[in-house]
Formats: C-alpha cells, sequence, structure tokens
C-alpha cells in the first residue's frame, strides 16, 4: 500500500516519480488548488524526496516548516506561494539544498541573510519579492558560487542581469558590493 502522500499525490495527478521501494524521489505538484500545509505535512515523511515542486500552491512557512528535517531534499520551488522569511530560515537547515524557487513570494532581505551560509545552495530566485538591490548585491558578491535571480531580472553564468530603469543606482551598488560582475543588462535604462 502506497503512503498516504503518495495515494494522496497520485489523486491529484501530478509529476510524480519513485524509486525501487516505491518512495518518492520526485515530485510536481504546482499550480494545483488541493495543495496545502496538511499535504506538505505528510510529505515530510517523505525521506527519500529529492526534487518538490510546490509553486502556486495554498502552503505556506507552516507547512514548508515540516519539510526542514528532509535529508534528501536538493530542489524546491516554492514560487508564487505565501511564504516569508521564516521559510529561508527554516529551510537552512537542509543538509543538501541546491536549488530554491522564491520568486513571486513574500521574501525579503532577511531571507537572503538566512540562506547566505548554505553552502549546497547553487541556485536562487528571489526574482519579484521584497528584496532590496543592496541586499541581492550583496548577496551576489558573496556567494559568486550562486546562480542568483532578483528583480525583474534574469541569471546568466552567475552574473546578475537587470532589467531596472533605476541604472545610476544600480551601477554605483554594482560598482561598489560586486566588483566582478560579468554582465549587466539594464534594458530600457536612461543613461
Amino acid at each position: 500500500v502506497a503512503a498516504p502522500s503518495l495515494q494522496l499525490a497520485e489523486s491529484l495527478d501530478a509529476d510524480v516519480e519513485r524509486n525501487e521501494q516505491g518512495r518518492i524521489v520526485f515530485l510536481d505538484v504546482s499550480e494545483s488548488d488541493q495543495v496545502d500545509d496538511a499535504l506538505v505535512r505528510q510529505l515530510a515523511q517523505e525521506t527519500e524526496l529529492r526534487w518538490l515542486n510546490l509553486s502556486g500552491t495554498a502552503v505556506t512557512d507552516e507547512g514548508v516548516a515540516a519539510l526542514a528535517e528532509l535529508p534528501a531534499l536538493e530542489s524546491l520551488g516554492l514560487g508564487a506561494t505565501a511564504v516569508t522569511d521564516e521559510t529561508a530560515t527554516s529551510l537552512s537547515k537542509l543538509p543538501k539544498l541546491r536549488e530554491l524557487w522564491l520568486a513571486e513570494t513574500a521574501v525579503t532581505d532577511r531571507a537572503l541573510d538566512a540562506l547566505r551560509g548554505v553552502s549546497t545552495l547553487k541556485t536562487l530566485s528571489v526574482w519579484k519579492t521584497a528584496v532590496e538591490l543592496e541586499a541581492a548585491l550583496a548577496f551576489a558578491a558573496a556567494r559568486t558560487d550562486v546562480d542568483f535571480t532578483f528583480g525583474n531580472g534574469r541569471a546568466v553564468e552567475g552574473a546578475l542581469v537587470f532589467d531596472n530603469t533605476a541604472a545610476d543606482e544600480v551601477l554605483a551598488a554594482v560598482v561598489r558590493l560586486y566588483p566582478a560582475v560579468r554582465g549587466l543588462h539594464l534594458g530600457g535604462a536612461q543613461m
């Protein structure tokens, strides 16, 4: 008999992969209006889970906190959810976390502070959040090993790429905080 979380995931017509023992290792339940903190708490029992996408669901900090004990979790999508800085603090304890998507959430500069010391982290998106430019640039300068997406931009080979009309502010901050920047795009900026 499958675990309750697997049964529920399959009933949602989710994209699920299992290992030889039938444990969930990959689960994409993004954009499902049936996914909430109760399901996430059940998923916390899936100790083999490596990849999880909860983007666009009703999960909150409370549900995500249950995932903080997953020893194998490497990739987590939380974009367009109700998570806050509290989630970043909880997830900073994950021993194998490599990829984290927090785009379109309520995270702020405090999330970057919590994630700065996660040595396994290699990809982070805080696109369309309340993270301020100075904090984003400081994070990028401290963690040059992370492909980092911020603002209304995108990451390209570890460099920050911005679509921003505040050209003077961006350039001054880049020069001061991130002197090794490899590329900067200021689409639509008046200089």
